[in-house]
C-alpha cells in the first residue's frame, strides 16, 4: 500500500511540476504569438486553452493525493489517470516528443503503475 501511494504521489508532482513549467512557458510562448499576425479571436482562445491545461495539471495534483488516502480507491485513481494518458497520447501525436510530453508520460506511469497497486474494491 505505501508504494503504491508513493507512486501516486510522485505521478501527481509531476503533473502538478509540468503544469507550473507550462505556466511559466506562457510568458515566452504568448508574446511570440503576438507579434504574428493571428487574429486577436484565435490568440484569445489559445490563451485559455494555455491556462486550462496548466489549471487541469495544478488542480489533478491534490485529488490524486487525496484518493490514496481513501480506501478502495485503484478504480477512481486509474479513471482519473486517463486524463494525463489521453493528453500524453495528443501532445506526442501533435507536438512530439519534447520535455511536456515527456513529463506527461512519466506522471501517466507512474499513476497507473500506483493505481493497479492500490486495494480495489473488496467485493471483487
Amino acid at each position: 500500500m505505501k508504494l503504491a501511494r508513493t507512486l501516486v504521489i510522485i505521478g501527481a508532482l509531476l503533473l502538478l511540476l509540468s503544469a507550473l513549467l507550462h505556466c511559466y512557458g506562457y510568458f515566452f510562448i504568448i508574446p511570440q504569438l503576438a507579434a504574428t499576425n493571428i487574429s486577436s479571436d484565435l490568440l484569445s482562445a489559445f490563451k485559455a486553452l494555455w491556462w486550462m491545461f496548466s489549471a487541469v495539471g495544478i488542480l489533478l495534483c491534490p485529488i490524486f493525493i487525496g484518493l490514496t488516502r481513501l480506501p478502495n480507491s485503484r478504480g477512481l485513481v486509474l479513471l482519473g489517470a486517463a486524463i494525463p494518458i489521453v493528453t500524453t497520447i495528443l501532445l506526442l501525436y501533435f507536438v512530439g516528443v519534447f520535455i511536456g510530453s515527456i513529463g506527461m508520460a512519466l506522471a501517466s506511469v507512474f499513476l497507473v503503475i500506483g493505481g493497479f497497486l492500490l486495494p480495489g474494491d473488496a467485493r471483487g
